[in-house]
C-alpha cells in the first residue's frame, strides 16, 4: 500500500513539473507573439519542448505569420503602385489642360489676325486629342485589370490586320522622314482573335517604334503553328532599356518625364495580347530594339 502511494505521489509530481514545463512553454510563446506583433521583425516562434503536438502548433502558427507578412508587403507594394500611378496620372492629364489653356488665353486676344488663330486652334484640336488618347488608354488600362474582362473573339484575318495597322501611320512616317521597311505577305494568316485588340496592339508597338527610334522594320511571319509580328527598330545606346519591365505600366526608358506617352501603351499591348492566348516579348542588343508577337493560328 505505501509502495503505491509513493508511485501515485511520484506520478503526480511528474504530471506537476510537466504541467509547470508546458505553462512556461506556452507563456514563452506568448511573449514571442506579443514581439512579433508589436514589432518589425524576420522573428518566428521557436521552443525547446519535444511535444510533437506543440512543435506542430508552432509550425503553423510560424506558417500564418509568414503569410499575413507577404499580404501585408504586397499591400504595401499595391499602396505604392497606387501613389505611383495617381502622381503620374497627374502629370500626363495636367500637361495637355495646361497646355490648353494657354491657347485658349492666346485665342481670346482681339488682335490676332487669322493665320495666327487659325494656327492656335490647331494646335487646341492636337491637345485635345492628346488628352483624348490619354483618357482612352487610361479606360483600356482599368478593363484590362478588371479580372471580368474578357474580349469577344471571332476568325480574323491577321494579314489585314498587320497591314491596315502599319497603312495607318503613314502620315507619321511622312512627317519624320521615315521610311519602314514592310514585310508583310499577301497570303491570309488567320487566326481566333479581336480585330480591334490587334489593331491596337500593332498601333501601340508601332507607336513605341516611332517615338523611341529609326529604322523601323515591321514583319509577319508565319511558324510552327504560329504568326510572328516583329516591329524592329535602331535606338540610341546611350538609353538603357529593362526588357524586362518594358511592359509594366508607366515604364519610360528615357526616366525624363518630358519623355512622350503616358507609359502605358506596351502594358496595354500585352494585357490585350494575353486576352488571346498570345505572347509578347522584347529584346534589346547593340542598338536594335524589337517586339515579338505570337499568336496561335
Amino acid at each position: 500500500m505505501e509502495i503505491a502511494v509513493i508511485v501515485l505521489v511520484i506520478l503526480l509530481i511528474l504530471v506537476l513539473i510537466l504541467h509547470i514545463s508546458f505553462r512556461r512553454q506556452v507563456g514563452g510563446l506568448v511573449r514571442q507573439l506579443r514581439f512579433i506583433k508589436e514589432n518589425e521583425t524576420r522573428m518566428r516562434l521557436t521552443s525547446s519542448n519535444d511535444y510533437k503536438e506543440l512543435k506542430q502548433l508552432i509550425e503553423e502558427i510560424n506558417d500564418l505569420v509568414e503569410s499575413v507578412e507577404v499580404k501585408k508587403s504586397a499591400l504595401c507594394e499595391k499602396e505604392n503602385q497606387i501613389s505611383e500611378t495617381i502622381t503620374s496620372l497627374s502629370h500626363d492629364i495636367r500637361t495637355p489642360l495646361t497646355s490648353l489653356d494657354g491657347y485658349f488665353q492666346l485665342l481670346s486676344k482681339k488682335e490676332l489676325d487669322d493665320e495666327t488663330r487659325e494656327r492656335y486652334i490647331n494646335v487646341i484640336k492636337n491637345r485635345i486629342n492628346a488628352l483624348n488618347n490619354i483618357l482612352d488608354e487610361l479606360f483600356t488600362f482599368a478593363k484590362l485589370n478588371d479580372d471580368s474582362f474578357t474580349l469577344e473573339t471571332e476568325r480574323v484575318n491577321l494579314t489585314e490586320i498587320a497591314a491596315v495597322a502599319a497603312f495607318s501611320f503613314y502620315e507619321d512616317f511622312r512627317r519624320t522622314g521615315t521610311e519602314p521597311v514592310i514585310d508583310i505577305p499577301d497570303e491570309p494568316v488567320y487566326m481566333n482573335g479581336n480585330n480591334e485588340a490587334l489593331t491596337r496592339i500593332f498601333q501601340n508597338v508601332m507607336k513605341n517604334a516611332l517615338m523611341h527610334g529609326t529604322d523601323i522594320k515591321i514583319s509577319l511571319t508565319k511558324s510552327e503553328g504560329y504568326a510572328i509580328y516583329c516591329c524592329e527598330n535602331s535606338f540610341d545606346e546611350t538609353v538603357e532599356i529593362d526588357t524586362k519591365h518594358i511592359f509594366d505600366r508607366f515604364y519610360k526608358a528615357d526616366k525624363s518625364r518630358n519623355a512622350k506617352g503616358t507609359g502605358l501603351g506596351l502594358s496595354i499591348a500585352k494585357g490585350l495580347c494575353e486576352r488571346m492566348k498570345g505572347e509578347i516579348s522584347a529584346k534589346a542588343e547593340n542598338n536594335s530594339f524589337s517586339i515579338t508577337v505570337k499568336f496561335p493560328v
